[in-house]
């Protein structure tokens, strides 16, 4: 019986703003936790407010990454958006970037709570160093998760939120009012909006291995975690019912198959984020599941999802709502595979702009 791992003790977080040698600034949250040494947990910020651009920013964006990829996979779309009248956050899931140190100083990894807590405390320094009162969430895989975890906290910090590929469960006031856009027939026809009972299989497939990655990487040694979660990557790549995605997640022919991040780097500590879920559901628990804003004219969403996968992360339902709602709100597939800000960057980076003009506009009203 492998117990869960205590929240964050919230007195103990705290942050420092210093300037780095670039057009960057480095927020470095120390996260003290009960069950290990202290951990230090930064994001880099871009645009204005920095010493490249020290004017004082309109807008604040927090973009915050998944599995397995680091800072690397949400700077690019950062760099292209940032302005002096815009300041954007990238921040990535805590030991994702050294792992090394992650895995020695909090083996059991962190637990749901104290990611959320984390993403908080920066998302109110980066807010306290702009002098906004609110900010934009741009969020990808385990990102999405946590990012509207945090999000369900304390709605009162975030004005818009994008998602990119995975999707949020039916809001308190969608599901009472049992809104359903039957009148937006792409919404409701395409195939890619519904999940297949053999999508659901491999879904469960591999995240119960992933989480097995990291358990035996923790319990045993390291090196016997990373060898069964590359024999994942081996078998998905000659046996078609166990991959999710229509091509392989080292195709370099299909785009946004593969993770951002060399195939090198991704070792079987950065599945902790699957056993911390499944290890509430495999208990007879249930993990937080975030929920998609009850007001989405306050709070309005944009999805943007892949369509070349065998599992989809999002319900009908959930898509129905946000494409039946007026723009900014608005659901857009692409052909490619879960990383949609790598196969489509130049889209990506349109969607978000989009999104702050509106949220621009209603600001001005």
């Amino acid at each position: 019986h492998l117990p869960l791992s205590p929240p964050l003790n919230h007195s103990h977080a705290m942050a420092l703003i210093r300037p780095s040698a670039t057009a960057r600034l480095q927020l470095s949250t120390l996260v003290s936790t009960s069950r290990a040494a202290p951990w230090e947990w930064s994001v880099d910020v871009h645009g204005g407010g920095t010493s490249a651009s020290p004017s004082q920013p309109r807008h604040v964006l927090l973009f915050l990454s998944g599995w397995p990829d680091d800072k690397r996979a949400w700077t690019p779309t950062a760099q292209a958006v940032a302005s002096d009248e815009i300041m954007c956050g990238v921040i990535c899931m805590p030991g994702y970037e050294d792992v090394a140190s992650a895995r020695k100083c909090i083996p059991g990894g962190f637990d749901i709570e104290d990611v959320v807590t984390i993403v908080e405390k920066t998302a109110e320094k980066l807010l306290q160093h702009a002098s906004c009162s609110k900010l934009t969430l741009v969020l990808h895989d385990w990102g999405c998760y946590f990012g509207s975890l945090f999000f369900n906290r304390r709605p009162d910090l975030v004005n818009g939120i994008l998602l990119v590929d995975i999707g949020l469960g039916r809001s308190d006031a969608s599901a009472k009012k049992g809104k359903v856009a039957e009148t937006n027939t792409k919404a409701t026809t395409d195939p890619h909006l519904q999940q297949t009972t053999a999508g659901t299989v491999r879904l469960v497939f591999y995240q119960l291995w992933f989480a097995s990655a990291y358990l035996l990487g923790r319990y045993t040694f390291a090196c016997v975690g990373d060898m069964f979660l590359k024999t994942y990557f081996a078998l998905a790549s000659f046996l078609p019912f166990v991959g999710v995605q229509s091509g392989t997640m080292t195709s370099k022919s299909a785009p946004g198959m593969k993770p951002m991040r060399p195939s090198a780097e991704i070792t079987s500590y950065l599945g902790y984020p699957y056993w911390m879920v499944w290890s509430r559901i495999l208990r007879g628990g249930s993990p937080p599941k975030p929920r998609a804003p009850d007001d989405l004219d306050a709070t309005p969403v944009v999805f943007l999802y892949g369509k070349m996968k065998k599992v989809f992360f999002h319900t009908a339902s959930f898509l129905r709502d946000v494409a039946h709602h007026s723009p900014p709100c608005k659901v857009v597939g692409f052909d490619c595979g879960h990383w949609v800000m790598d196969a489509f960057p130049a889209e990506v980076v349109r969607e978000v702009r989009a999104l702050l003009s509106t949220l621009e506009k209603r600001t001005k009203l």
